[in-house]
């Protein structure tokens, strides 16, 4: 063998080498970074989405212009394994999956609202096992899913975020904005563009069930939980009734 091919076998190897430890790296680096997400849960990938807005969707006049909104004081029970919501004549997503949270409305503070315990949230962690009975088998296989048992399909997940995401918390009080979507479903409007963190309250929590609301005592500012920006509840009350007319 001469020293050329040598050469070139030796350089062949290396380059091999270095690609195998970006790979390992990456991965590790992958694996680190959602185990700090996951809270609990193995996640299997990430899906960042965005949306090209004509408008701020964190802006009040905007995310209360449409058709059936209303604004609603609940605290969070559970948040619960995203799903693919049916189709209704109001809304059609099949990319997408939404998060189901289970609330107990305090309060109605504008519209109309049919009795409920879940409101919609755009996003969420979905289990491979349910993500993969809307895929083709084409899809399966790219990802990967094809080659793990129905167990790993269980406790694997898939995140679906958006720049609007935000994570609630349980025995937590929010203000939501959110919408009829037909078939008696209501969908918090834009992710956490739809979402008000209540300020000034450090006992926001489980006890809210033996206290008086918070509007009762006193307590109007509310902070976006996506934007940051703080308002009031008055305020946002308002708007909602200037924009209806």
């Amino acid at each position: 063998m001469n020293k050329k091919l040598i050469y070139i076998l030796l350089t062949a190897i290396f380059i091999s080498a270095i690609i195998v430890g970006i790979i390992l790296i990456a991965n590790n680096n992958r694996s680190e970074s959602n185990e700090k997400l996951t809270s609990g849960k193995k996640i299997y990938d990430i899906v960042n989405s965005s949306a090209s807005y004509v408008a701020d969707p964190t802006l009040p006049e905007v995310a209360l212009n449409g058709e059936g909104r209303a604004i609603i004081r609940a605290v969070v029970r559970n948040v619960e394994d995203a799903t693919f919501l049916p189709k209704t004549e109001k809304y059609n997503n099949p990319y997408t999956p939404c998060t189901p949270v289970k609330i107990e409305i305090k309060e109605i503070l504008y519209g109309t609202v049919v009795e409920t315990d879940t409101v919609y949230m755009g996003g969420g962690d979905i289990s491979l096992q349910d993500y993969s009975k809307t895929l083709d088998e084409v899809d399966i296989e790219r990802l990967g899913i094809s080659n793990l048992s129905q167990e790993e399909r269980e406790i694997n997940y898939i995140r679906f975020l958006t720049e609007h995401s935000v994570e609630l918390e349980n025995g937590k009080e929010y203000i939501m904005i959110i919408a009829d979507i037909g078939n008696g479903l209501y969908k918090i409007v834009d992710e956490g563009s739809g979402i008000y963190t209540i300020d000034d309250n450090e006992d926001n929590n489980n006890s809210n069930d033996n206290n008086e609301s918070n509007s009762a005592n006193g307590v109007d500012s509310i902070t976006n939980a996506s934007s940051q920006k703080t308002t009031t509840i008055s305020d946002l009350v308002n708007t909602a009734e200037k924009v209806a007319k």
